[in-house]
């Protein structure tokens, strides 16, 4: 069952880019149902999770079957599914109430689905570079987001968001070294 963690990150991922796809096609309806599901296969992966990680306790999977210090490792406890439970429900909040907007194109739930891959990455990741490299997908996603709708104050706050964030990943690297 440990071959599902690499799902929890790569099931967004994937749905993102049929998201590129449904805005070539200018189907916006497969953007949001693609995007409902990958949430919801995601939640059903967690449930499926559940009952392994009681048994247990905790779960790694590496990457490519490459070792720990060579390869990439997800940790999967019960602090990680935790987390990994409340980022996807809140996500599928977010997700039915930017549905409901029916303001927003496929370009936003790319940058969305995207942002939820990072976040899962960063939570499930065993090393502190790639879980750098998942808090810069998170970042730049959070940007764009932001700045979606283009007005004046969105703008500004994506400038404010840019600034704190870049300075909390400069303390996050200086605390590494």
């Amino acid at each position: 069952m440990t071959e599902a963690l690499p799902l929890l990150i790569l099931l967004p991922f994937t749905a993102s880019v049929f998201c590129l796809l449904a805005r070539l096609l200018r189907r916006l309806l497969l953007a949001q149902v693609v995007a409902v599901v990958s949430l919801g296969g995601t939640l059903l992966i967690l449930g499926l999770l559940l009952p392994v990680l009681h048994s247990q306790g905790g779960l790694t999977y590496s990457m490519g079957g490459w070792p720990e210090p060579l390869g990439i490792a997800l940790n999967f406890d019960p602090l990680a599914w935790s987390s990994s439970v409340i980022g996807t429900v809140v996500g599928l909040c977010a997700l039915f109430f930017a549905i409901g907007e029916r303001k927003y194109d496929s370009d936003f739930y790319f940058f969305f689905l995207l942002l939820l891959a990072g976040m899962e990455g960063v939570i499930l990741t065993g090393d502190l570079f790639n879980m750098f490299v998942f808090i810069e997908i998170v970042s730049i996603c959070s940007y764009i987001l932001i700045a979606y709708s283009l007005s004046r104050d969105s703008l500004w706050a994506c400038l404010r968001y840019l600034l704190l964030s870049s300075l909390s990943i400069f303390l996050f690297l200086l605390g590494l070294f």
